[in-house]
């Protein structure tokens, strides 16, 4: 029985290393709040001790934006080189451009060091990466065991962390006119596959899950969906109209707060589009006043070339008058004029 324990206690020792996560002796740096731990190396401090004075007030807002709460403490790993970002997350499939990463099962989150980010040329602002992972450490918890619709879970993240932008604005108006818009019926279902088609998902996600923010309707849907409800389920359920009604509700939103007229709501770029539409005005009158002046100019060389020709016929005329005459005057004199 000695050597069992024995042999046992050797092969932990062994394994340990490669069993255990990532952790504050690695980074050699940790500090803890009531939910949280921060993992992080001294160059990251500041950035850790930003995140650790924030994070209690965006885990509240979440977890009653979302209606979940759990009594686990979450850990935050601040990787500072994008080979530590890859070591410590305990999957391999988060995308090479990403800075933060999130698992639910594990509760733990992966966040790249903006100074990482700048050397690889990547943008990173800590506390919107944060909310955004967050958001999705909460609501992975809130339905674990069960497959979470990507349009919740994208759309609740940006939603959380990102402003709509008049750039946003523009592509759902191009996605709209051009017949690409994904019918919410459909997205509700399935997440479309390829670039393009995703990059609308993700602005209609992100527009719905403010259509059902506004309608206090998040916390039910996800209530409901906890219950084991399907989508179309809890979407009833939290709205009060079937999916097909939802989706003409969710399309008269759309066009009046994430198309044309949030555009123009937006000084900025209607002072852009004015200095826009002044420079392609002067281009336009410029070449047009430039063809009206060389037609000017060629009609009037055509008035002295006509000129020119006409005095040419004069001359010629005079010219033969001229020798006429000087022959009847010869001829005259020899008794053999005639007339012109």
């Amino acid at each position: 029985m000695k050597s069992r324990a024995a042999l046992a206690f050797a092969l932990m020792l062994i394994l340990a290393p490669a069993l255990a996560p990532a952790s504050g002796a690695v980074y050699g740096r940790t500090l803890t709040t009531d939910y949280f731990r921060f993992e992080f190396t001294k160059a990251d401090s500041k950035i850790a001790q930003l995140l650790a004075k924030h994070a209690e007030g965006i885990r509240g807002d979440l977890t009653y934006l979302i209606g979940y709460d759990y009594k686990l403490v979450t850990r935050v790993v601040i990787a500072p080189d994008t080979e530590s970002y890859r070591e410590a997350q305990p999957r391999v499939h988060v995308p090479e451009w990403s800075v933060g990463a999130a698992f639910a099962g594990e509760n733990l989150i992966v966040l790249l060091s903006p100074r990482a980010a700048r050397g690889a040329n990547k943008s990173i602002e800590p506390l919107t990466v944060f909310k955004h992972e967050m958001s999705h450490i909460i609501l992975g918890r809130a339905l674990m065991g069960r497959r979470i619709p990507r349009w919740l879970d994208e759309g609740v993240a940006k939603l959380v962390s990102e402003t709509w932008s008049s750039r946003k604005s523009l592509d759902m108006t191009v996605a709209i006119l051009a017949g690409k818009k994904i019918p919410l019926h459909k997205l509700v279902r399935s997440w479309p596959k390829g670039e393009k088609a995703a990059r609308i998902a993700y602005l209609e996600s992100h527009a719905f899950a403010d259509y059902l923010f506004r309608k206090a309707a998040i916390r039910d849907v996800v209530k409901s969906l906890r219950r084991g409800e399907s989508v179309e389920e809890a979407l009833f359920h939290a709205t009060g109209v079937g999916i097909l009604d939802l989706e003409r509700l969710f399309d008269e939103f759309l066009d009046e707060n994430y198309t044309w007229i949030n555009i123009m709501a937006d000084s900025r770029l209607i002072w852009s589009s004015m200095s826009l539409l002044f420079i392609l005005v002067f281009i336009v009158t410029y070449f047009k006043n430039k063809r009206k002046l060389r037609r000017m100019e060629l009609e009037d060389e055509l008035e002295e070339l006509g000129r020119r020709l006409e005095s040419l016929d004069a001359s010629e005329q005079k010219r033969k008058a001229h020798i006429l005459r000087e022959l009847n005057r010869s001829r005259g004199a020899n008794g053999n004029g005639y007339d012109a």
